[in-house]
């Protein structure tokens, strides 16, 4: 019974080893996606690069590419090969879809995992974003797949801004000026917006870093309207009737822009020293 039962058994482990070397081919499988996220700078040199944005995808790193193409595809619209010869290094190729304005997209190992950058993503103008993966390797491709969710940025600038450089704008105007330009520059540019705003009025009081302030206008929630720079300018020039100057003062404006009633872009600090003013 012994031998009979260990013959069974070999034949069966025949059978297995024999399936085995016939096999089917070796499936690709689909990249693993970890995490989406965006960054952004705080260096500034116009009213657009508020808005823009860096695309930071994360996926399990591979250690054998084994002749494999990673594709990346970009809103539906435009492909992204990433191939791979050595350990670490990367080879990025962008198909004849792919927007001009975009940054060269990055590959790179980061942390232990594949991290995929593509820079100066305009938030509001490029929209949100919907990225999706495959391997392809010969004929064989794995399935697509994709984050669960589209990627909608919030941007918040916290950083002092002098106005100036957002705007390019260094010559002294009208108050009334100042503001058609920043909201033209900032909401006038889509009729999807919507906006708050803030107005401070900040003097130095003698001591090193240390300010007086004010707070000057507040704007609720609305859609832009051409009117709203001189209207804003009056409520600020109210304030200051009758108000002695400080030496060193400025306005300093803050503004929340939202898309589809959800919050894009938050800007907490633009300066604009008085002396460039009407109101010095």
């Amino acid at each position: 019974m012994t031998h009979f039962l260990a013959k069974q058994i070999a034949c069966a482990l025949a059978v297995v080893v024999s399936l085995g070397s016939v096999g089917l081919a070796k499936e690709t499988v689909s990249p693993v996606l970890l995490s989406q996220t965006y960054s952004y700078d705080n260096h500034l040199t116009n009213a657009d690069d508020l808005y823009v944005i860096t695309l930071k995808n994360s996926l399990a790193a591979v250690s054998d590419w084994g002749g494999r193409t990673l594709e990346m595809k970009v809103n539906g619209f435009t492909t992204v090969n990433v191939t791979s010869k050595k350990a670490g290094v990367f080879t990025v190729v962008t198909d004849k879809n792919y927007p001009k304005n975009l940054g060269q997209p990055v590959a790179k190992i980061e942390n232990d995992k594949l991290v995929i950058e593509v820079p100066q993503w305009h938030a509001l103008k490029s929209g949100n974003v919907t990225t999706q993966y495959r391997f392809v390797n010969g004929d064989d491709a794995s399935p697509w797949v994709q984050f669960p969710n589209t990627l909608v940025p919030l941007i918040i600038h916290q950083e002092e801004i002098k106005l100036t450089t957002v705007l390019n704008s260094p010559e002294k105007k009208e108050l009334k000026a100042w503001l058609e330009l920043l909201l033209a520059k900032t909401v006038g540019v889509s009729p999807s917006l919507m906006y708050s705003f803030r107005v401070s009025y900040e003097f130095p009081i003698g001591l090193p870093d240390q300010w007086s302030i004010m707070p000057v206008l507040l704007v609720p929630t609305k859609k832009y309207e051409k009117t709203d720079a001189e209207q804003m300018a009056a409520g600020i020039e109210n304030f200051f009737a009758g108000r002695p100057s400080n030496s060193g003062a400025q306005l300093v404006f803050s503004i929340i822009v939202y898309k589809n009633a959800l919050p894009l872009l938050e800007v907490q600090e633009m300066e604009l020293p008085l002396s460039l003013t009407d109101l010095d």
